[in-house]
């Protein structure tokens, strides 16, 4: 087989499962020799593997059932005629499969490992002998249940699924789960000088989408959810009060370090001091409860209160919030913040309600900078590149105009498919860049200021509407003196955040007032693109606030 891909060939089979394999096959014994068949990964990595031995002889037409007697007719031949084995038993070994087999080990086969299922006593060959009654491992099974309940024992779980733990907590996560401390290698552990005992980075593996709606997901969903509600850290321990109106509110970012995140938590504790005994919030940092999209979806179901997505999060509901997407339209957060203030600003955080989402305030976070593993200067930099954006049709328009591709992708997810090649750069603050530590994967940060990145406060229409005008008031109210007190830290939290980058020994680049003429002239056409989507009025009255 050859390890060079050509450059032509008469026939390309894309896809290498059990159809793609048996294309080739049936081709070859043809006498065809010109055949090239592409796979992204391993051979019968995908669905194949999940129906291996599924051979069932009887289908639904005669054709079909001809195919499959041929199918288990051709195993019979298969080994002799390729050379290949018919069974791939023993062909995926964990390091402890001797071991294990020495210890009398029966294996079974799992994604096509070899799992030991069961051991076998001395002079007992370590065979299944099926039954009626109860199987002839049930004695051994037992024993070694009640050996592991009372003593210790080791499980080999190579075959099992693994977890991505990710995050400033990801080493403190691991250390309250595990029954020793551990410490990962320095390349792949993410980790924060603050000291925080909190467990939030599996959250996002445990508390899982909204399930199907059957009893036993409705039970499941359940038991994850508190179990992962009930961990150290977790939505700050806040605990509710019987009696007390409850506010849930997610977001996707850390607890501390980020603008957003220590707006929440400072707006929970006004709350939760100033209006005790009638309301307690809680907050559900880093993707615990949801992404952006599902947060805002539960919010307009009454199944969430408060989320604070990013702007470009609502293009959904409203097109108009594209405005904060165009490429250079505000060169500093001042501009941002005297249009957000103004009356077209307020008019736009309203016109969701009708949809089931009210605006409550803005967020500031600061302007985006790209990267990318190989340094950006000039927009011809970005060529060929895949870059990692939010879910917003602006953003990947923009990086399409350089000649770019994109990913779209959940924030919690980026530092991995940076980690490993999936996506070749990102656009980001400061402050999302340093907490999420993006730059330990980057070429490093070109200082672009090319884009805002903000967050839309917003409160189910439903729950809002009925509080009492005393209550909406008083929330209203200590949101409004959290929102003055937190976007003026935003501008501090990422002047800091990016020093903090290059003390780590982050790169970042400066461009000339000539490289950055050469950005803005490149995006621009994206304006055109999108100001009938977004109102040429609307556009105009944030051109006017960014003039004044």
């Amino acid at each position: 087989m050859s390890q060079i891909l050509p450059n032509q060939a008469k026939i390309v089979v894309i896809g290498g499962g059990v159809v793609g394999t048996s294309v080739l096959y049936n081709l070859a014994k043809l006498g065809w020799e010109d055949i090239v068949l592409l796979k992204r990964r391993e051979l019968s990595c995908g669905t194949t593997r999940h129906a291996a031995g599924l051979v069932g002889l009887l289908r639904s037409s005669y054709n079909t059932t001809r195919l499959a007697q041929y199918t288990a007719e051709l195993f019979e031949s298969l080994e002799e005629e390729t050379g290949q084995p018919e069974t791939s038993r023993n062909v995926r070994k964990s390091l402890l499969h001797d071991r294990l087999a020495a210890k009398g080990a029966c294996f079974g086969e799992t994604y096509g490992w070899e799992r030991a299922d069961r051991f076998a006593p001395d002079e007992v060959s370590p065979q299944y002998e099926y039954s009626y009654g109860r199987q002839n491992w049930f004695e051994n099974t037992r024993a070694e249940h009640e050996a592991v309940r009372n003593n210790v024992g080791i499980f080999d779980q190579t075959s099992f699924a693994k977890l991505f733990a990710e995050g400033c907590d990801a080493e403190a996560y691991l250390n309250c789960i595990c029954a020793i401390a551990r410490r990962i290698l320095d390349w792949y552990r993410r980790y924060t000088k603050r000291e925080t005992s909190s467990c939030l980075t599996l959250a996002r593996s445990i508390a899982m989408p909204p399930p199907p709606a059957s009893t036993f997901s409705k039970f499941l969903s359940r038991v994850l959810i508190v179990s992962a509600l009930t961990m150290p850290g977790m939505a700050h321990s806040t605990e509710c009060d019987s009696g007390e109106t409850v506010i849930n509110f997610s977001h996707v970012t850390a607890v501390s370090g980020h603008p957003k995140g220590e707006a929440a938590a400072e707006f929970a504790r006004r709350v939760n001091h100033q209006m005790n005994e009638r309301f307690c919030v809680r907050v559900y940092p880093n993707s615990v409860l949801y992404d952006d999209s599902q947060a805002l979806e539960a919010v307009i179901a009454n199944k969430l209160q408060m989320a604070a997505p990013t702007l470009s999060q609502m293009e959904p509901y409203t097109l108009a919030f594209r405005l904060f997407d165009l490429p250079f339209l505000f060169s500093n957060i001042d501009e941002v913040t005297h249009f957000q203030n103004s009356a077209d600003g307020q008019r736009l955080l309203r016109s969701v309600e009708a949809k089931g989402l009210t605006g409550m305030g803005y967020w500031l976070n600061g302007m985006m900078q790209m990267s990318a593993d190989r340094p950006l200067f000039l927009p011809d930099d970005a060529k060929g590149l895949v870059f990692r954006t939010q879910r917003s049709e602006v953003l990947s328009t923009k990086f399409h105009t350089l000649g770019a591709t994109t990913e779209q992708m959940v924030f919690n997810d980026v530092y991995h498919a940076l980690l490993m090649g999936k996506v070749n750069g990102q656009e980001n603050t400061w402050s999302n860049i340093y907490s999420k530590h993006f730059f330990e994967v980057q070429d490093g940060i070109t200082e672009t200021d090319h884009s805002y990145l903000g967050y839309v406060v917003l409160i189910g229409t439903e729950f809002w509407r009925g509080l009492s005008n005393k209550d909406r008031t008083e929330l209203q109210k200590i949101f409004d003196e959290v929102t003055a007190a937190q976007n003026n830290m935003a501008g501090r939290l990422n002047d800091e955040s990016r020093q903090n980058i290059v003390d780590a020994g982050g790169v970042v680049r400066v461009l000339s007032d000539l490289q950055r003429a050469a950005w803005k002239h490149s995006m621009r056409p994206v304006w055109a693109q999108y100001e009938d989507q977004i109102g040429a009025d609307l556009l105009r009255a944030a051109q006017s606030a960014t003039r004044e």
